[in-house]
């Protein structure tokens, strides 16, 4: 990625990350727990070099954090971002982006609430 890459640049790689069906479900697997690579194939019954691709896709999006343990890797969401989503996701006539009503609320909430989102449309749950 460019060091100075346009808002618009970084929201087409955000949008194409989220237009696949098996990455959505990666994400509603995150939601619920930081699983590994070898544990999201198995639930999804999806092959290693898959799930990597795309956790790889997703983590280029930042929505995906990394985090090795010993030969593992661990996945979670990037809440920094789901965050982001979620102002977004707000976006009332005349464009402008309204706060955040629940900014107040911890993390893991908003995380929940975005986690039960994504599980309901990916029929996870």
């Amino acid at each position: 990625m460019e060091l100075h890459e346009t808002l618009t640049d970084r929201l087409v790689d955000l949008f194409k990350a989220l237009a696949d069906p098996s990455r959505l479900r990666i994400l509603g697997l995150l939601a619920e727990r930081a699983p590994t690579g070898k544990e999201l194939s198995e639930t999804l019954a999806i092959g290693a070099p898959t799930i990597s691709h795309h956790v790889a896709k997703l983590a280029d999006a930042r929505l995906v954090q990394v985090t090795r343990d010993g030969q593992s890797r661990i996945y979670t969401l990037n809440e920094a971002v789901l965050r982001t989503l979620t102002q977004l996701a707000s976006v009332r006539g005349g464009g402008a982006v309204e706060a955040d009503p629940g900014a107040t609320k911890k993390t893991s909430d908003r995380s929940a609430t975005v986690g039960a989102s994504i599980r309901a449309r990916t029929s996870l749950s």
